[in-house]
C-alpha cells in the first residue's frame, strides 16, 4: 500500500537515483541560498530563483510549512548531470525543482 501525505495525496518516497545531500531545509532557507546565488550575476532578476522567479512562485504557492527542501543531484558518470532541490513533506516527494543541468 502506498502511504498518503498529510493532505491525503499518493505518497512518491524520493526517487532512488538521487544523491541527497544535507539536511533539509525551510524554505525562507532555500530563497535566502537563491538570492546568495543570483546577486553574482546581474544579468537575471535579483529575486529568488532569477529567470525562474515566476514559475518558483507559482510552484511555492503549493508548498505546506512542513515541508522541507534537500539538494540534490544526479550523475550518469557519463557527463550527463542535474541537481537542485528535492521537495518533501515528511517522508514523501511533493517535486523536484531543477536548478542546473550539465
Amino acid at each position: 500500500m502506498v502511504p498518503k501525505t498529510p493532505d491525503n495525496c499518493v505518497c512518491n518516497p524520493a526517487p532512488k537515483h538521487l544523491k541527497i545531500e544535507g539536511e533539509g531545509l525551510t524554505l525562507a532557507q532555500v530563497e535566502a541560498e537563491s538570492m546568495e546565488k543570483v546577486k553574482f550575476n546581474p544579468n537575471v532578476p535579483q529575486v529568488p530563483m532569477g529567470a525562474a522567479h515566476k514559475d518558483w512562485e507559482e510552484l511555492k504557492a503549493t508548498f505546506k510549512p512542513q515541508d522541507r527542501f534537500y539538494r540534490a543531484t544526479f550523475s550518469d558518470g557519463k557527463g550527463f548531470a542535474y541537481g537542485g532541490y528535492l521537495i518533501m513533506r515528511g517522508p514523501c516527494m511533493v517535486t523536484f525543482w531543477q536548478e542546473w543541468i550539465s
